[in-house]
């Protein structure tokens, strides 16, 4: 039969058999043409001439008892945006920060979970382009005294909700032609930030009652916070080390009193500190992840994919943003050279989770969405937008 069918279609039969064999070896060794396509595709970008083929990302972690959840949450961001990216050619690299020896000078930093573990790093390391996570007023710090403007701050400073914080508070108070009565309780007797509060204060009319210095040595607060309910503040502020403020919420907790005094905090709390006595505290938030955007419906999708059971932090998106950042300033840039990156980076924008980000060219800082929230039930409840921030203009440190 076969022989019969050669000799009446030789050549249709073999073009038909040629095909058959191609299709065959195609399907066999489809994950190999894949992988050629994906470095294809990421190659293509390259300038030969001043880029490396391949770029390592270096995410700095502080595993102490304090910051090890934090460190883990950045981690998992950054590993679920080369997920999503799926750029062969990008690299990344955990290495706790004690260990900084060890950071090669071609790698892009990502990290600084806490303010302590990133000055001592960056006091070693001052060459490598550097996205800090961490909110609060470091960062400004940071670029100052080390002259280093190879730094870009992906979190929210203090200086960038203290004001909208206040004023929403103040705005949703029953009595809105009382005086505003502020006690600020903190830990840090000379802190330039704490005068920049007291002036914020001033510009906006309210009164501050007291600006009380507590040594977190004291372990009885009793006398101290029947001193605060004496003035009968409408807000209490904290601007503490996470640790004194548990311990003056639970002394608080303990004497059971009563009142309609709001509190809130001029640190950003995260996900990872709520607990029971941290419930009731109004706090300025960088995300959250009850937000509805698209953006956001999309990223968690894909963070219940890989990490089931569990929710986001801001931590885990900051870490997820500043890899997505690179990776479009690479794109931008068609380099994998460093430098190139860095100069793509000012002004780039990127739909976030938490809605459109902006790297400002004028302070390395983003140009963010800003939430509210109070703290029920160890989460954020009730989470309201309240505009676009970035940094005010001030000279100086506020950390000193």
């Amino acid at each position: 039969m076969t022989i019969l069918l050669m000799s009446k279609y030789p050549l249709k039969l073999l073009i038909i058999v040629f095909i058959i064999l191609i299709a065959f070896l195609a399907y066999q060794n489809k994950d190999n043409i894949l992988d050629v396509k994906k470095e294809t595709i990421s190659s293509s970008l390259l300038d030969s001439k001043n880029s490396n083929d391949k770029i390592n990302i270096t995410i700095l972690l502080d595993m102490t008892s304090q910051h090890k959840e934090l460190s883990n949450s950045a981690v998992k961001g950054a590993k679920l945006a080369l997920k999503k990216i799926n750029n062969q050619n990008i690299n990344l690299t955990e290495l706790d920060s004690t260990q900084v020896e060890d950071i090669k000078k071609e790698s892009i930093l990502i990290g600084g979970v806490s303010e302590e573990s990133t000055r001592n790093t960056l006091q070693k390391v001052k060459d490598n382009l550097f996205l800090y996570l961490s909110d609060g007023e470091v960062f400004t710090c940071l670029n100052e005294k080390n002259n280093n403007k190879k730094i870009w701050g992906l979190g929210i400073s203090n200086v960038m909700f203290l004001e909208p914080l206040l004023i929403t508070l103040a705005d949703s108070y029953k009595d809105i032609n009382k005086s505003f009565n502020i006690f600020l309780y903190t830990n840090y007797p000379e802190l330039n930030y704490l005068d920049y509060v007291e002036e914020t204060l001033d510009s906006l009319d309210f009164k501050l009652a007291k600006r009380n210095f507590v040594d977190t040595r004291i372990t009885n607060l009793y006398d101290t916070i029947r001193d605060i309910f004496t003035y009968e503040p409408e807000l209490l502020v904290f601007k503490n080390d996470q640790e004194a403020m548990y311990n003056f919420l639970e002394a608080t907790k303990k004497l059971s009193i009563q009142s309609e005094m709001q509190m809130a905090s001029l640190d950003i709390l995260n996900t990872e500190n709520l607990n029971d006595l941290t419930n009731g505290i109004w706090t300025a938030l960088s995300y959250s992840a009850d937000l509805r955007n698209k953006e956001n419906k999309e990223f968690i999708k894909l963070w219940d994919s890989q990490y089931p059971n569990s929710r986001p932090s801001s931590m885990a998106v900051k870490a997820y943003n500043a890899v997505n950042l690179i990776n479009k300033a690479i794109i931008e840039s068609k380099s994998y050279n460093i430098s190139k990156i860095e100069k793509s980076l000012a002004g780039l924008s990127f739909q976030a989770p938490q809605g459109e980000i902006t790297l400002s060219k004028e302070n390395q800082l983003l140009i963010q969405p800003l939430f509210i929230s109070k703290v029920n039930n160890k989460k954020f409840d009730k989470v309201k937008y309240i505009g676009e921030v970035s940094n005010p203009k001030y000279d100086g440190c506020l950390m000193d």
